[in-house]
């Protein structure tokens, strides 16, 4: 599950959005140096968007890794 949430640092005015998974959040809040973390109203349309974009990501980052070790046993 992803959120949006927005979040404040210490000895700042201006705020910040992003989007993390649950883990991230549990250890984003934990940081010493974040005053404010909120979770945001969820927007589906946002929420398909990051996630689409984060599985092309992983598709590519899986791609590239194995493509090593296919040029590798091509040779054997």
């Amino acid at each position: 599950m992803v959120f949006k949430v927005m979040y404040k640092f210490f000895d700042e005015d201006e705020s910040y959005t992003c989007y993390m998974t649950h883990s991230q959040y549990v250890n984003f809040k934990e940081l010493p140096t974040i005053e404010e973390l909120t979770i945001l109203k969820r927007n589906q349309d946002e929420m398909k968007e990051y996630e689409d974009e984060m599985q092309r990501s992983i598709d590519a980052a899986f791609a590239n890794s194995t493509s090593h070790i296919k040029r590798l046993s091509d040779e054997l």
